[in-house]
């Protein structure tokens, strides 16, 4: 306890230093149509390439680019964040279709580490103009430099899972991308794996007919059928040779046999040749044909065109209903359904996979058949070709009655392959009068799970209908997950409000702060807590907050790349983005020993200086639980220390008289320190 203590002592006064030799830097990134871009916190806009030394943030595209609001950009920086100048647009037509809360990163898909080769990849659901919902997602890979990519968009009509596809979306080392998506209660994992050639494929069409021809009844001068109408015999396929195939709907080719011409194109064989040249047999061989099709023109004439060659596909003898698509080079992309048991209603849903991409966890948060919000956890260890759901009792944890999971949740896989959910949880119980705000740290692997406890939060998350909603838009502490590139390191980003700053009668997340938390998962050893926009240009201000979830590395340190963004003056109107800079961790800052303990464990000091703004002279108010040293110091705001004192106070109240003539005018910092005790609050001199 009395190590953990000193380094708590220690990390205070670095922190002061520390605001300031950052200096927090917001700098302007892009904008949006509308502010609708950043509403989820579980999507992953933000992303650090460290191999590239790239930063990106995907958003719907700037609010002066023609197109819409569906066009989704890629906006990155080659110079750590200082400068936002670079972006593609994905290739999309927003008069037809509708993108939505985006994901999107940059890698190269060959795994050469060149910024030549490198593509932005995005995803998230679409919908359009046309429909009530969302109709399917959209995948797109498109290179950096503009040369083109693949657009693939998976509607729900064409996909074995209908979902709804927008969490968790990352890369591993081996270049492959992961996106989380949900179906009604089950989850449905998308992956992409970059195919250099393409895969060709055949399309299969419902207009496909036979070359066998329906033969009509015969009936004779009485009327009565003397040869019931049937199909004739399926006819051999021969050079020269015509079929019929329809390009629209038409019943009457199968109903009486009968053929339309206008609805129907002529295919006429040219011979048994692959496009190398070698010979072919019938059946089952590929074909080349003459494309007739009928086109009708401006005054309503349906005139014959022949077409360029196409290729088809011959299963038996004429039976056409396939033709041959060539690939392109780019992301393809499978999906694979997740049931988990147990779910009774489904609330959130999160997923990470460790550097190599073998090992990987799902999380479903919901309700059990008890009731109460847990986190269900699937596993896999072969890069999700299978899972299984793990068997864990996540209905205790230490000072909690019935802790519920709900209050944002985001995860990250360490070096070791455990999961780590960091989670926000509160007190479910509701005979419980004090609700137990906490950041969790849920450390959880196939053979055990623990709960860490990483901080309080002081704040309720923002509803719709409160008052502070931004356009009637809530808004939550934006729990965010991240580790080092080779996972040694995991992270907690989230905002609250810093009370001591805004008032200690604050109940909701009006004023956000960024806080960040670390841990070396070798040594064990942690940060502790930091709020790194306290006193900085953006405190109380950071909205709509994203982390990537992968820190981007320096010799000494590893940076946080963020994001938050402004709204506009209604919902609709143009919201900016923007990079703050100066949000880290040092690799000397990972000291502190035990972290997992409540910090109401600690002996307090009540501590209050007046007046404040104050001139000549300040009071400061101790009231001691125990006796002990007590040090105070006052520092100005580049740190350097203007007033020490340190002397031993017994239990009780005590004043302190603090000189401040010949002090400039402006903000000072007033710490006071025991063995077993630290804080610092502001100090205005006038």
């Amino acid at each position: 306890m009395k190590k953990l203590l000193q380094a708590l002592f220690i990390l205070v006064f670095a922190f002061i230093y520390k605001v300031e030799a950052q200096q927090i830097t917001k700098t302007l990134i892009g904008s949006s149509w509308n502010m609708y871009t950043v509403l989820s916190p579980s999507t992953n806009p933000v992303h650090a390439n460290n191999s590239l030394g790239t930063i990106s943030y995907t958003h719907r595209q700037n609010s002066d680019f023609p197109g819409g609001s569906g066009v989704i950009q890629t906006t990155w920086s080659e110079d750590g964040g200082l400068s936002w100048g670079n972006y593609v647009l994905q290739p999309t037509n927003d008069e037809t279709q509708f993108n939505r809360y985006p994901s999107g990163l940059i890698l190269d898909p060959t795994g050469n580490s060149d910024m030549a080769n490198a593509q932005t990849i995005v995803t998230g659901p679409t919908t359009s103009s046309a429909a009530s919902g969302w109709v399917g997602n959209y995948f797109y890979n498109f290179a950096l430099d503009g040369s083109g990519g693949r657009e693939f968009n998976l509607l729900n009509t064409d996909a074995e899972f209908s979902s709804f596809t927008r969490n968790s979306m990352m890369a591993d080392k081996n270049n492959n991308v992961r996106v989380l998506g949900y179906e009604d209660n089950g989850l449905i994992l998308t992956t992409g794996e970059y195919d250099a050639i393409g895969q060709s494929y055949y399309t299969d069409f419902a207009y496909a007919s036979t070359a066998s021809y329906y033969i009509g009844e015969t009936v004779d001068a009485n009327g009565v059928v003397t040869t019931p109408a049937a199909w004739g015999p399926v006819e051999s396929l021969n050079l020269g040779d015509t079929i019929f195939y329809m390009t629209s709907e038409n019943y009457d080719l199968f109903s009486d046999g009968s053929i339309d011409s206008t609805w129907t194109n002529e295919i006429e064989i040219i011979n048994y040749f692959d496009a190398n040249g070698d010979s072919l047999s019938v059946p089952d061989t590929l074909l080349v044909w003459n494309n007739i099709a009928n086109i009708q023109d401006a005054q309503g004439n349906w005139v014959p065109t022949t077409f360029e060659y196409d290729t088809f596909y011959v299963e038996l003898n004429g039976a056409v209903d396939s033709t041959l698509v060539q690939g392109t080079p780019g992301y393809y992309w499978t999906q694979q359904g997740l049931e988990t048991e147990g779910l009774v209603e489904f609330y959130d849903y999160s997923m990470a996979f460790n550097e190599n991409g073998n090992i990987g966890y799902v999380v479903h948060q919901g309700t059990d058949a008890n009731g109460q919000i847990v986190p269900f956890v699937h596993y896999s260890s072969d890069g999700g070709a299978t899972w299984t759901q793990l068997d864990h009792d996540f209905s205790v944890i230490e000072a909690y009655i019935l802790p519920a999971y709900n209050g944002g949740i985001d995860c990250t896989v360490d070096m070791n392959g455990d999961l780590h959910m960091i989670s926000c949880l509160f007190e479910g119980d509701e005979s419980v009068a004090e609700v137990y705000r906490k950041v969790y740290d849920i450390v959880v692997n196939p053979a055990d799970w623990n709960a860490h406890w990483i901080a309080d939060i002081n704040t309720e998350r923002v509803l719709d209908t409160d008052p502070m909603a931004i356009h009637g838009i809530g808004y939550n502490h934006r729990i965010q997950a991240a580790r080092s590139s080779d996972g040694s390191k995991v992270f907690a980003v989230w905002t609250d409000v810093n009370l001591e700053e805004f008032g200690e009668d604050i109940e909701k997340i009006e004023f956000p702060d960024i806080y960040a938390f670390g841990k070396d998962v070798e040594t064990g050893l942690v940060t502790g807590v930091t709020n790194f926009t306290k006193y900085s240009q953006v405190e109380g201000s950071c909205f709509w907050m994203f982390t990537s979830p992968v820190t981007y590395d320096t010799d000494n340190s590893f940076k946080f790349p963020t994001t938050i963004s402004e709204a506009g003056n209604s919902d609709l109107e143009a919201m900016e983005h923007f990079y703050i800079d100066g949000i880290s961790f040092d690799k000397d800052d990972f000291i502190i020993e035990n972290w997992n303990m409540d910090v109401t464990q600690i002996p307090s000091i009540e501590m209050d200086i007046y007046p404040n703004p104050a001139s000549d002279f300040a009071n400061l108010s101790l009231n001691m639980e125990s006796a002990g040293d007590v040090s105070i110091s006052l520092l100005n705001a580049i740190g350097q220390e203007v007033f020490y004192s340190k002397d031993t106070y017994k239990s009780g109240v005590h004043s302190v008289k603090i000189d401040l003539n010949g002090l400039e005018a402006g903000v000072y910092f007033y710490t006071v320190a025991s063995e077993n005790f630290s804080n610092t609050k502001r100090l205005v001199v006038k």
